[in-house]
């Protein structure tokens, strides 16, 4: 019986060094530079984005928009539309694809002054762990950038680096003796 229980052991210390390194594989180019990034509103940090996700899950990602980064620098008028988008580098080309985006109105009455955004953002359906740039940015008063690059003028950008895992089962069975009539299973789930 002790025996046995080394075999498993010793197996899946083995096994899962090869696993974890699989993570680490992928390493994703540089996002695109963004021009005329004005800080009159800016985007919160720390972002509420967590370093790793479920694959293929929607995630709520909250972002505070408000005068944080100059603060006193001319700052939006009451009732301002801001613009938050959400992207991620999903083909590893340095060009972020909009993943959601989403407004709110600017208050110059709030404490501090600003507005947040909550929207839900869905998560690409990965094979092996997999990392990716992303960016958060904020455009004033109009729906735009498009694209995650070039102007986005009186806006704000965040990038950020998270994983998208894919959770892996491992099952160890010793069939060289039965106990209990029947074979000793260890069943280890990695995330």
């Amino acid at each position: 019986m002790i025996r046995r229980s080394c075999v498993a052991v010793t197996l899946l210390f083995v096994l899962l060094p090869g696993l974890v390194a699989q993570a680490a594989r992928y390493s994703p180019v540089d996002l695109c530079v963004i021009a005329n990034d004005t800080t009159h509103e800016s985007i919160a940090i720390p972002l509420s984005l967590s370093s790793e996700y479920p694959s293929g899950s929607v995630q709520p990602v909250a972002v505070t928009v408000g005068d944080y980064k100059q603060p006193g620098a001319p700052e939006a008028f009451n009732n301002v539309e801001e613009f938050v988008f959400i992207f991620i580098d999903t083909n590893n080309d340095g060009t972020p694809e909009a993943l959601s985006n989403a407004s709110c109105f600017y208050s110059t009455a709030a404490d501090p002054a600003g507005c947040a955004v909550t929207q839900d953002v869905a998560l690409p359906t990965v094979t092996e762990d997999t990392t990716y740039r992303g960016r958060v940015m904020l455009s004033y008063g109009a729906a735009t950038p498009t694209d995650g690059c070039g102007n986005n003028g009186h806006g704000d950008a965040e990038d950020f680096l998270m994983v998208v895992d894919v959770q892996e089962s491992i099952t160890f069975t010793d069939v060289s003796a039965p106990e209990d009539g029947g074979p000793i299973t260890v069943t280890a789930t990695l995330s």
